[in-house]
């Protein structure tokens, strides 16, 4: 299941379409997010993470896979789909242990599963959680606990689809739970997570003018740089609005690291290349193979999370097949 949510973490909705040949279905977090990529003509299943009962008609409308566990909310979200003579899938989510979305009580589980026997128009196709933090102690609390959900669904559903692995824990050897289990992808398209994945996203910037700073002379907003000495100066495309923010420190020119300085503008940042060989428009790598997301997370004390999906704005994507 490939994660689309949050604009391809924010790499930018034609990346679904672009893989639409190698995953199997997608996951998105809201309903506007379904939709958008159903206009962009992609008919795999989608799972909506979150959805609203009062939305179901869009969910009929647009052949998405709702995702519910409320008694109340079943029973509308039956009589709906029943006006409309149409059959709409339903996954459930489990809170094995990370408090934020699902069922966490069994009797309200088997409850659930129950009343599902009467509501003929939510197919039951799936169950799936999400583990709060990736050690062995933690997983194998919460992935037991998730077993005895999947053994009870299976029993209405001995095709049920279920799900427990996501990016961080793809490493995890863990038993196979159901015939029909998927693993959630997300950041790991993108970058290498762990040892069965890899980087395959680069951002590259280019320098748009360089500059003598001579010693005593300030840089940038606030007199925050002054230049121990002689200094020469790029200044490079990419700021605030396309995700460069002040905890960026470093960047890669010529193959040589090269220090960020001063503060860092809407448009722009200015960059120490005294002891480099550069000139205009040549390419400034933010995030390259040399200089990847593990060791910038360390540089800027950001998680790769925040990272990545802070880069927006006016940044061009190019696809390429290697």
């Amino acid at each position: 299941m490939f994660v689309a949510k949050a604009d391809c973490y924010g790499i930018g909705d034609n990346i679904a379409n672009y893989v639409s040949d190698i995953v199997d279905s997608y996951a998105v977090f809201t309903l506007e997010e379904a939709i958008k990529f159903r206009k962009l003509n992609i008919s795999k299943p989608i799972l909506v993470l979150v959805s609203n009962v009062r939305e179901i008609e869009q969910y009929i409308k647009y052949n998405l896979d709702i995702n519910l566990y409320n008694v109340v909310d079943l029973v509308i979200a039956n009589s709906v789909c029943k006006k409309y003579n149409k059959k709409i899938n339903l996954h459930i989510p489990i809170d094995s242990g990370m408090n934020r979305f699902g069922i966490k009580d069994m009797a309200e589980y088997s409850y659930i599963l129950d009343k599902l026997n009467n509501l003929k128009y939510l197919q039951f196709v799936g169950i799936y959680t999400h583990f709060c933090k990736p050690s062995n102690i933690n997983i194998e609390s919460q992935y037991n606990k998730f077993i005895d959900y999947v053994n009870l669904a299976k029993l209405y559903n001995k095709n049920i689809m279920c799900s427990c692995i996501s990016s961080s824990y793809y490493e995890y050897d863990l038993p196979k739970i159901c015939d029909n289990e998927y693993v959630r992808i997300g950041m790991a398209n993108y970058i290498k997570i762990n040892k069965s994945t890899i980087n395959c996203v680069e951002i590259y910037s280019k320098i748009l003018e360089i500059k003598s700073v001579l010693k005593g002379e300030t840089v940038g907003y606030n007199n925050d740089y002054i230049a121990p000495s002689t200094k020469k100066i790029a200044i490079v495309s990419g700021g605030y609005f396309d995700g460069i923010n002040q905890n960026f420190r470093k960047v890669i020119i010529n193959n040589s690291f090269c220090n960020i300085v001063g503060k860092v503008c809407m448009d722009c940042f200015f960059v120490d290349v005294t002891n480099v060989y550069c000139n205009v428009n040549d390419l400034v790598g933010i995030i390259t193979n040399d200089y990847d997301f593990n060791k910038i997370e360390e540089d800027c004390k950001l998680s790769k999370y925040e990272i990545f999906t802070n880069f927006r704005g006016r940044i061009k994507t190019i696809f390429k097949n290697e």
